[in-house]
């Protein structure tokens, strides 16, 4: 499992590095700074630069949309709760990528439903097992001695 969850974040890192150039990158810092000098708009315009691609880094991950933003809220929340270890004048956007990865590793260890494909197929068509399922009642009620 391990493996599979390193060899699948690797590969979402390398889909979804982040290239926002050089004032991309200085909007996110400096709008990092107004936020943990206590500035709420800038926790607006940090979330308007990062939010989408960290979307599709988190669903890459989990491939399931409604989990990635149940998971990227609490990624939001997560730098809240740490913004006094910001290291000012640093890019922000790599620190939130981190701390994206480990809430979806988190996660996926914890076991929150991860979705699986399903397929239409059954093993047997619904009406065989409706006759199974009657010849067991059956069956039953035959052995208990009521009337079928």
């Amino acid at each position: 499992m391990r493996r599979f969850l390193n060899r699948l974040t690797a590969k979402a890192r390398a889909d979804h590095t982040v290239r926002l150039g050089a004032a991309g990158n200085r909007e996110a810092i400096a709008a990092m700074k107004r936020y943990c000098e206590g500035d709420a708009s800038a926790f607006r315009a940090l979330y308007a630069i990062a939010a989408p691609r960290l979307l599709t880094f988190v669903r890459c991950l989990v491939r399931d949309h409604a989990l990635a933003e149940e998971l990227l809220q609490q990624t939001f929340l997560k730098l809240h709760q740490a913004r006094a270890s910001y290291v000012a004048g640093a890019d922000p956007l790599p620190w939130l990528y981190a701390i994206a990865h480990r809430t979806c590793l988190d996660a996926l260890r914890r076991g929150l439903p991860v979705p699986v494909a399903v397929t239409d197929k059954l093993d047997e068509p619904p009406a065989r097992i409706d006759r199974v399922i009657a010849a067991r009642r059956n069956d039953a009620r035959a052995r208990l001695g009521s009337p079928v």
